[in-house]
């Protein structure tokens, strides 16, 4: 692969990935929205499918995003281009652990806030 064409396909792995961030973004908003505003609201089932439904689908984007920092770390590695000489652009610079923390965490931290908005709702409603 030539210095060009390994830029284009890094450029393409890196829009791809801030896609899927966006969409795990979205759902996490989203998720965070219904949790904030229907509280109580929602039945226990309807909770239940809700976080069923954001958990698999945040994990989904997140796996995505990650799979996509690693390829773009397998390709940036595999061949000489100008990345090579970015500190910030190489794996030492954690990229991949800090997706992994970010994203794992702020999934379950969203999971727990829907629990924390209904038991505090739950209270207020008794």
């Amino acid at each position: 692969m030539s210095e060009v064409e390994t830029i284009a396909t890094l450029n393409h792995i890196s829009e791809v990935s801030g896609m899927f961030m966006s969409i795990w973004v979205s759902f996490t908003f989203g998720y965070l929205t219904v949790a904030y505003f229907l509280d109580t609201v929602l039945t226990r089932f309807q909770c239940l499918c809700t976080s069923v439904l954001y958990a698999v689908t945040a994990s989904y984007a997140a796996t995505a995003v990650i799979a996509h920092v690693q390829a773009w770390h397998e390709v940036r590695t595999r061949s000489e281009n100008l990345y090579n000489n970015l500190q910030l652009m190489t794996s030492d610079a954690g990229w991949e652990w800090g997706f992994i923390f970010f994203l794992t965490l702020g999934t379950i931290t969203s999971l727990y806030f829907m629990y924390d908005v209904r038991r505090r709702g739950m209270t207020r409603a008794s």
